[in-house]
């Protein structure tokens, strides 16, 4: 397969255009709920003609091509840009469908190189669309180059499969029972307002001003509690099927240099990460998730997380949700160079109060403080609760704070009430700190800070209040 100033298939702009449909609902229901478009309904409709515009101008103006061991992109109508990628530095390709792009067997795909400097990473970033064949045939070529020196014969992914393990819907289900609902959350609450505005409106003929006074001046402790639980519900019953929907057919699988994870239903994903270029392994807990005992699990590599583009929150996930002997198995299978070490060395005793003197806990409890002497109920009940909250968040950091160093990998664990252990390949650390004032010092305890080859906002790891002789540890096991 040549491949040589070429576009890709026109379908990248169906992709690039996801939004359209929800400007498009904007519009209308402005127009059902207002009878006519207001000024935020004009800014949705001249969005909605121009966007699809720089779409198209940056599809046609943009080539890429193949030559020996780089990739050559050429882009731009008036500034001409031409940026040459070497395949050696690549470090994921993935190929992903969207519903419409699975009807008409197109694939997108999206390289990242481990360029990291300067905006470089932004740049080194390619997607295009292909069609099925030929979307496999590129991956092949780019894998055959950018592996040379650990493979000279390239063959099919799936030929070379020697681990694999797949989730069910029993796991999607819990992940989506236990995940975050905060979002989902203010979905359902905005469904709910939508629905039974558009009932109230246009079935008991009132208008929108009408429907707002009987709901304020209906308010009691009871439509709260019944509305808390609807959007609650919704943004359960949202939170299950998303799981569903999104993880479906889940799928990780390895073979020698490369790992493999595919799932979706509707948006296909299938990544592509060579092993040699993981320098992390994330296990991600928030309160629910650590009453069950149970994990989210995603890797580190250039190309996630870095919130380039629109695919901003993108992870690297390798299970969805499991528990700890789990998780222990599938690195023993398919990382064996990460390996999860429970002898964390935690922040001593004396260290705790050290959690409690920053700067915004104390600020918020002047305010709290001053809040008292307003002798109104909600606002002293409001910033009671703030207090607590804060407390028991302060409370959690220390007991999740705590170091491994090791001469293969630094495990690094923090968080409150969402809990992060990171393990770290020793070999990836760029840099090293200690922080903290002289008393702090004093009483062997500091601020431990890491820079590491990973995605840009996730580059950089702080552990707080630890043991000074850690970081005395974590220098002795760095090879600069």
């Amino acid at each position: 397969m040549t491949f040589k100033h070429r576009r890709g298939h026109f379908f990248i702009l169906f992709d690039k255009l996801s939004r359209i449909p929800l400007l498009v609902a904007t519009v209308i229901l402005s127009y059902l709920l207002f009878k006519d478009f207001d000024a935020e309904s004009l800014i949705a409709a001249v969005f909605l003609g121009f966007s699809p515009l720089a779409g198209i101008v940056k599809y046609i103006c943009t080539f890429y091509t193949i030559e020996e061991n780089h990739l050559i992109i050429e882009s731009g109508v008036f500034y001409k840009q031409r940026t040459e990628i070497s395949l050696h530095t690549v470090s994921t390709v993935d190929l992903s469908q969207n519903i419409l792009f699975q009807l008409f067997r197109v694939y997108k795909i999206k390289l990242d190189n481990e360029s990291q400097s300067g905006g470089a990473g932004d740049k080194a970033e390619v997607t295009l669309a292909l069609k099925a064949y030929e979307a496999f045939m590129f991956k092949q070529i780019i894998t055959q180059y950018s592996a040379v020196e650990q493979r000279a014969d390239v063959v099919d992914d799936r030929e070379q499969i020697i681990d694999e393990i797949k989730a069910g819907p029993k796991e999607f289900i819990k992940l989506g029972l236990l995940q975050s609902k905060v979002t989902y959350f203010i979905i359902g609450g905005q469904l709910s307002a939508l629905i039974i505005g558009l009932i109230s409106v246009h079935i008991t003929g009132s208008n929108v001003e009408d429907f707002i006074d009987i709901i304020v001046s209906n308010v009691s402790l009871w439509t709260i509690l019944i509305a808390i639980f609807l959007f609650y519900g919704i943004a359960l019953l949202i939170s299950v099927s998303g799981s569903l929907i999104k993880y479906n057919n889940f799928r990780l699988s390895a073979n020698n240099d490369v790992l493999k994870v595919e799932y979706g239903l509707f948006e296909k994903k299938a990544f592509s990460l060579r092993k040699n270029k993981i320098n992390g392994v994330v296990l991600e807990q928030n309160l629910l998730m650590r009453l069950f005992r149970v994990y989210s699990v995603q890797v580190l590599v250039i190309g996630y997380g870095d919130k380039s583009d629109e695919e901003a929150n993108e992870q690297a996930i390798i299970f969805p949700i499991a528990r700890m002997d789990k998780i222990k198995m599938i690195l023993q299978k398919f990382l064996p160079d990460f390996e999860v070490n429970d002898q964390l060395i935690k922040s001593s005793k004396k260290a705790i109060k050290y959690y409690f003197y920053r700067f915004g806990f104390v600020l918020l409890l002047i305010i709290s403080v001053a809040a008292f002497f307003t002798k109104s109920v909600p606002i002293i009940v409001f910033f009671s609760f703030l207090i607590i909250l804060s407390v028991v968040s302060k409370i959690l950091q220390y007991y999740n704070s705590g170091i491994y160093c090791g001469k293969k990998n630094v495990i690094l664990c923090f968080g409150g009430y969402h809990k992060n252990t990171q393990i770290i390949r020793t070999s990836s650390i760029e840099s090293v700190r200690s922080t903290g004032s002289r008393f702090k010092q004093k009483k062997s305890i500091t601020i431990i800070g890491i820079d590491f080859i990973a995605p840009k906002l996730k580059a950089n790891l702080t552990g707080n209040n630890l043991p000074l002789e850690q970081y005395e540890k974590l220098k002795s096991v760095i090879d600069y």
